[in-house]
């Protein structure tokens, strides 16, 4: 019965409904760049290229976990986009791997990560 008990307390983590933290690995290509947009003004491109011309300002690259959310997610690509002085971000790649295997009694569990890479970009500025 303690070996319940004690799978149960492990499992936790993994079932419940709180947010997971998201790491953020950020590259500035230059730190000449001044924030001039707040977090939930930055675009995110997905699908197509932005039409305006631009310049790659850093390399964003997040690692979180398979329970967190989408919304989670864009919002650490957001935030540091804006502290790079990014207008907006091109979702580049995501990949998923397996970071551990947990024995719960007989069961192994994995621990997934998704791991996304986005580019920074700054519109330049029309003359």
């Amino acid at each position: 019965m303690k070996n319940i008990g004690f799978a149960v307390l492990i499992l936790i983590p993994f079932l419940g409904g709180c947010a997971y933290p998201v790491r953020t690995d950020s590259t500035p290509y230059s730190s000449g760049y001044t924030p001039r947009r707040s977090a939930d003004q930055i675009q995110v491109f997905s699908t197509s290229l932005p039409s305006e011309p631009y310049i790659e300002v850093g390399l964003i690259q997040i690692e979180a976990r398979r329970r967190n959310t989408l919304t989670e997610i864009l919002n650490a690509i957001r935030s540091s986009a804006a502290e790079q002085g990014a207008d907006a971000v091109i979702l580049q790649e995501t990949s998923e791997s397996t970071r551990a295997m947990v024995p719960v009694g007989n069961i192994m569990v994995t621990v997934k990560r998704k791991t996304i890479t986005a580019t920074a970009i700054r519109f330049k500025e029309v003359p």
